[in-house]
């Protein structure tokens, strides 16, 4: 987040909002049974995993996770959200004011996920915000975002779809109508500043409304089942960790997309039990009891009874 033309900080209109908008999230259609159930399913499991939750407002995520049994650092821009968050995880978890799109206090791959839900349009500099998560990943480590849906945004707003642009939404909320502003821009480029930091996509989703809003908000729920809200991206910031033994215990940080590398051939393998062909190698991958474990079928004619894999 940053300023916007007028020198006023994007993130001013929660300031103002504070606790107006703490109580509105709470069971709100698109907050509490549209973008919280979509992306904590995108996240997956994260017991014991070192998880950043960026631009984190009154810190509903981060109670999320927390209560998932992750190890739980946040930020946020505003004061006053800061604030909030640190009532909602009551010391269990490291709450800073930091800026999205700027330098993070945080040293290179001091986690092992970041969440960044609803927040990646309020930074001016999206290319900036994603090399700052990209750093602050271990390599394998995963990011997972949410965002207004583009295409959504340029129905309500008109003009091109390929315009980038600063736009605007009223809120109205207990305290009167507050602006919300927020940058508009096409998907393609989005995904390019995610890939251009060194990301890889893998998952695009489009989610569906949880079932909880078909009786709670009727109307929502009928909107959002013929046409997108948000969109989400998880992201994977690939890297290599090495084994050279067989059998070789893979630890349950790995991303459930790796790449493993024989002889300098890559093959890309979602984690289930199945056996695989990889170069000349042929080695089985099982996952069970959150333990993941590749074992060699045969070596290589002429190589050594352990295949050397990079994941």
């Amino acid at each position: 987040m940053s300023e916007d033309a007028t020198g006023e900080p994007m993130w001013s209109a929660y300031d103002q909002m504070g606790s107006d908008f703490e109580e509105h999230s709470a069971d709100s259609a698109y907050n509490a049974h549209y973008d919280r159930p979509a992306v904590l399913a995108a996240v997956g499991g994260v017991g014991g995993l070192r998880v950043l939750d960026a631009a984190c407002g009154p810190g509903y995520y981060a109670g999320e996770l927390l209560a998932r049994g992750a190890v739980v650092t946040a930020f946020d821009a505003s004061p006053t959200m800061v604030a909030l968050a640190r009532q909602r995880t009551t010391g269990r978890a490291r709450i800073d004011t930091a800026v999205l799109g700027e330098p993070l206090p945080y040293p290179d791959g001091a986690f092992d996920l970041t969440v960044c839900a609803l927040a990646i349009h309020y930074a001016a500099d999206r290319a900036a915000a994603f090399a700052e998560f990209f750093r602050v990943l271990r390599p394998g480590g995963a990011l997972v975002i949410s965002t207004q849906h583009p295409v959504t945004d340029w129905l309500r707003k008109g003009g091109s779809y390929f315009d980038v642009k600063l736009e605007a939404d009223i809120w109205r909320t207990r305290s009167g109508e507050k602006e919300i502003r927020f940058w508009r821009e096409l998907l393609s480029r989005l995904c390019a500043a995610a890939t251009g930091a060194g990301f890889l996509i893998q998952e695009v989703v489009e989610p569906l409304p949880a079932e909880t809003m078909r009786e709670r908000y009727p109307a929502d729920y009928d909107k959002l089942t013929r046409e997108p809200g948000f969109l989400l991206l998880r992201l994977i910031k690939a890297g290599w960790v090495t084994y050279r033994r067989a059998p070789l215990a893979v630890p349950a940080r790995l991303p459930v997309l790796s790449v493993i590398s024989v002889n300098g051939r890559n093959r890309e393998v979602a984690w289930a039990e199945e056996t695989v062909q990889i170069a000349e190698e042929t080695v089985q991958i099982k996952e069970y009891g959150g333990a993941r474990q590749i074992t060699p079928v045969r070596a290589r004619p002429g190589g050594p009874a352990g295949p050397h894999l990079r994941l």
